[in-house]
């Protein structure tokens, strides 16, 4: 509770300012509002020029960039970041760090940085904005793909989904519905999710019968089979067309497939 203090600091401070508007204060009220009123459009219409300026130079460095780089790839990257962005929203609203962990993904994984970084930052941001229809997407993407693409599509969803180590039920339904509209094998989809799911206590050797897609207990056949056929499925040629930032991926991935196939046969 505050009680009452009799003193007269208000009153004083208003006996000040009358007596400041009295001699004079109205006068300089006067000068700073008609100053204020004067500067108003030169500063309205510098901000606007600023913003332009700003928008013209970004447009123009994505429009360089994107005409460096093949039809294919562009649509590619285009496509993917708008159904990376219904993955990303799947769960409810999109936490600040869910956008830079999609931002990080592009840099590390792609090495996207500069003009290519703008652009997928811009798409996502329209994405999340104002979604296009999730059917939409993926019929552009069955028509303008291959299967293996494809495959390279749902590979790069279950890394963005998987970027947080946390690939919830909602996320996997999502992937499991966007492959079954890309007519994506079930074997295929299998392999794929099969190792992004939570596996910590999984030893080393685990993991490899994980990468290449086979029981623990495999027979070298076995085993050969599903490196051979993994190895042509993911050689960087395949997506050579998308650019050489999804060849290095398939790369990786090639190289994780090839030390799996190093250990299991020598069990």
């Amino acid at each position: 509770m505050r009680y009452q203090q009799y003193n007269n600091n208000r009153n004083y401070l208003w006996l000040f300012f009358f007596m400041f508007l009295f001699f004079g204060g109205f006068r300089i009220f006067f000068v700073l509002f008609t100053l204020v009123f004067a500067l108003f459009p030169l500063l309205f219409f510098g901000l606007i020029f600023f913003f332009l300026s700003n928008s013209i130079l970004k447009n123009q460095s994505i429009h360089t960039y994107i005409n460096t780089q093949s039809t294919t790839h562009n649509k590619f990257i285009e496509l993917f970041a708008r159904t990376a962005a219904h993955l990303m929203k799947i769960d409810g609203e999109v936490a600040p760090v869910e956008i830079q962990t999609f931002k990080n993904f592009f840099i590390t994984q792609l090495n996207f940085q500069g003009s290519s970084l703008l652009w997928v930052e811009d798409l996502l941001k329209k994405e999340l904005t104002k979604q296009h229809n999730l059917e939409e997407l993926i019929g552009e993407i069955n028509s303008n793909f291959n299967n293996e693409t494809k495959v390279v599509l749902l590979e790069l969803l279950c890394q963005i989904a998987y970027s947080d180590f946390d690939f919830s039920s909602s996320e996997e339904a999502l992937i499991q519905k966007i492959s079954k509209m890309m007519g994506v094998m079930d074997r295929d989809y299998q392999y794929i999710s099969n190792r992004y799911k939570k596996s910590s206590s999984d030893a080393d050797i685990n993991k490899y019968f994980k990468v290449l897609g086979v029981d623990k207990g495999a027979s070298q056949d076995e085993i050969k089979t599903a490196y051979r056929t993994l190895i042509k499925k993911y050689h960087p040629d395949v997506v050579a067309h998308l650019g050489e930032e999804f060849k290095k991926v398939n790369e990786k991935k090639t190289r994780e497939i090839t030390e799996a196939y190093d250990a299991l046969k020598k069990q």
